[in-house]
């Protein structure tokens, strides 16, 4: 029986490609587990994955094993049946019910089915663990000899291997030829072919050696292969069947940052590299680009004791020092980042509007600059067979600052500004003016509209207050009348900043305001209910509301301070002790795997509700759009792709379905 291993995941970031100002991204995804979760300790010293598919941990206290939904600690109960440690060093399978389990006072041979434990108690701590692809277990111990174990008479038989001097061994291995493969500091290597006599007794034939001009500091051996980092900390792979050598990366940064490597394995064209106090990172193969390798940092702040790659599924098993187990692999969520320095009309200033309309035209409001339109744009490719920019020069746009789009049940587009309301005629391809005045005085700081049914508009303003008017008029020229008015606090213009609006259903639209909390309006009776995070003004930054959303979870408001949710009358603040980056929230959207995407001013924010988990990724990424802005999200209902605008670019996220 194989065990599948599915999970929900955190998600991350890798970068893939990039020109001309776009960046493309692809994700990876890390689940967590320590002793929280059932492990017999959070240090993990070794990894192990049988022919079945189970994961055996050896961590610094006890072996455990987890089989994809639960874990299980071996510990025996009786005295003369136990593992002769507690530090489990190393796990080796001999069939497919015998493990071989290293620990720090010896070596023990575990029978799954049985449960029994036999210990040779001369390994102790000090050795590698080896077998061939015939299964026949070797033990290099610190006596300079190599043992074999014998089946027959359940023994371990010693072997001389001239030369080997075990103090000096970085890496040893054994290939798919049966040659056993000893590399040793100062580039020093023994290689020896395992052969059996009649007797059934292996020796060893001295065959060819490997060489290397310099110092070798660190090595690994990989089913044939063998990675090491020499002393100029090049990172160069040796494939022992071929003999060839090749360069793959220059280490040095990574090294004078970082210490110790402890583990390197390779996983498809790219490398996983784990160091022993500070962390792992990824050489992400870059196909068809002038560099081969980018390097990407794993969210994982811990030392790196091991790593293995999953025999049945895509998956890197990571063991840490003091964080447990985590779990990598590649996802499916893409992100595509597009500068405003790339687009065909250079954009100065922030994106603080995105849409994209039935016609595959993505519109993109700036503060300042206008309106870039792409046509028949790519949401997948983030490409666009041609543009134009509108403006106050060559439109009847009332501002260049564009803070909102919205659509219509009409054949047009609303469009909110600086200075007021427009909208775009679809059948006059034009941008038409439309004044908006409330008892003579004109609206202005539209950054927010909301077209309720055939007959009702809400806008939110900035200094204005909340606008509801008539709406009526023929299919591709609307009519605003009955304008109405709402301000609060005496109309002070301070307690006025509304910045957002989210429809809840036919009769409830909300409201976000700067200081002063989310006001619930019900469309009919027009009453308002306001709702704040902090009666105390202690701290009103998180009574600023910038976006606000709906799911199965509650209700989810963006704040200065970071997010906030209201879930069956009780109110919840996801700071920094809930794991949440204590940043300002821009943007919340929803994607189709039911995961919030936050956009805030260092970055994006991925929130699992029901795992309460959190993963940023931006400028510590070298994500290029990393400060996001107010109200600027849009999520594309067709495909689920979510758009973020920013300072300098916006993104789009494709989030497709986890393996």
């Amino acid at each position: 029986m194989k065990y599948n291993l599915h999970f929900s995941l955190l998600i991350f970031l890798l970068f893939y490609f990039s020109f001309a100002g776009e960046w493309q991204l692809y994700a990876y995804s890390l689940k967590q587990f320590t002793s929280q979760n059932g492990l017999s300790n959070s240090a993990i010293m070794s990894l192990y994955q049988d022919r079945k598919g189970l994961l055996w941990i050896g961590s610094c206290d006890g072996l455990n094993v987890y089989d994809g939904l639960h874990f299980q600690e071996y510990r025996q109960e009786k005295q003369q049946n136990n593992f002769s440690g507690n530090l489990i060093q190393g796990i080796l399978e001999e069939t497919d019910e015998v493990l071989w389990v290293q620990t720090n006072y010896g070596l023990d041979r575990f029978d799954k089915q049985t449960k029994h434990v036999r210990t040779y108690k001369a390994f102790k701590s000090n050795t590698w663990l080896l077998k061939d692809y015939f299964d026949t277990v070797f033990v290099i111990k610190d006596d300079n000899y190599i043992y074999y174990y014998s089946s027959g008479s359940d023994s371990f038989e010693p072997i001389e291997m001239k030369g080997l001097v075990f103090e000096d061994i970085l890496t040893v291995g054994i290939d798919s030829r049966r040659v056993v493969r000893v590399f040793m500091k100062e580039g020093k290597t023994l290689s020896c072919k395992i052969n059996f006599n009649e007797a059934g007794r292996p020796t060893l034939q001295t065959v060819d050696h490997f060489s290397h001009d310099n110092k070798l500091l660190w090595c690994f051996f990989e089913d044939d292969r063998v990675y090491f980092v020499d002393e100029s900390y090049i990172l160069y792979a040796y494939d022992t069947g071929t003999k060839t050598k090749q360069y793959i990366y220059d280490l040095q940064t990574e090294i004078q940052k970082r210490g110790d490597i402890s583990t390197i394995i390779k996983q498809n064209d790219s490398y996983f590299i784990g160091f022993r106090s500070s962390g792992l990172i990824k050489l992400q193969h870059n196909p068809n680009q002038k560099v081969r390798y980018a390097i990407h940092e794993i969210d994982i702040k811990s030392g790196i004791f091991c790593l293995i790659k999953d025999r049945f599924q895509d998956i890197v098993w990571v063991g840490t020092d003091g964080q447990g187990v985590y779990m990598y692999y590649a996802d499916t969520y893409v992100i595509n980042t597009s500068l405003n320095e790339s687009l065909p009309y250079h954009l100065n200033n922030p994106v603080r509007a995105l849409y994209l309309d039935m016609e595959n035209t993505l519109w993109i409001g700036s503060k300042g600059d206008g309106i870039i339109r792409l046509f028949n744009y790519d949401i997948f490719r983030n490409q666009s067979s041609g543009s134009e920019q509108l403006s106050v020069n060559n439109s009847l746009l009332k501002d260049n600052s564009v803070y909102a789009f919205e659509k219509s049940r009409k054949d047009i587009l609303w469009i909110g500004t600086q200075k007021g309301l427009n909208y775009y005629s679809y059948r006059d391809k034009t941008i038409k003016s439309l004044n908006l005045t409330v008892n003579g005085k004109a609206i202005r700081y539209v950054h927010a509209i909301c077209e309720f049914n055939d007959s009702t508009l809400w806008i939110a303003t900035v200094g204005d207050g909340i606008v509801k008017a008539h709406l009526s008029g023929n299919r591709n020229v609307p009519v605003l009348t009955n304008e109405k008015l709402f301000v609060f606090d005496d109309a002070k213009i301070s307690s006025n900043y509304f910045f957002t609006a989210y429809k809840e259903n036919d009769s409830i639209i909300w409201f976000g305001n700067r200081g002063y909390g989310a006001y619930k309006m019900n469309n009919f009776s027009e009453e308002a209910e306001i709702v704040t995070f902090d009666q105390s003004d202690s701290n009103q930054t998180v009574n600023d509301i910038f976006s606000i959303l709906k799911n199965n979870d509650g209700y989810w408001f963006g704040t200065s301070y970071g997010l906030a949710r209201i879930h069956d009358g009780q109110k919840q603040i996801f700071d920094q002790t809930s794991g949440f980056p204590n940043r300002a929230v821009h943007g919340i959207l929803q994607d189709q795997q039911h995961n919030l995407w936050i956009s805030t001013n260092h970055g994006l924010v991925k929130f699992n509700s029901i795992q309460n988990t959190f993963q940023t990724y931006g400028q510590h990424h070298d994500m290029p759009v990393a400060e996001f802005s107010d109200g600027a999200s849009f999520k594309h209902e067709p495909t689920g792709v979510l758009f973020f605008g920013g300072i300098n670019g916006f993104v789009t996220v494709s989030a497709g379905g986890v393996p």
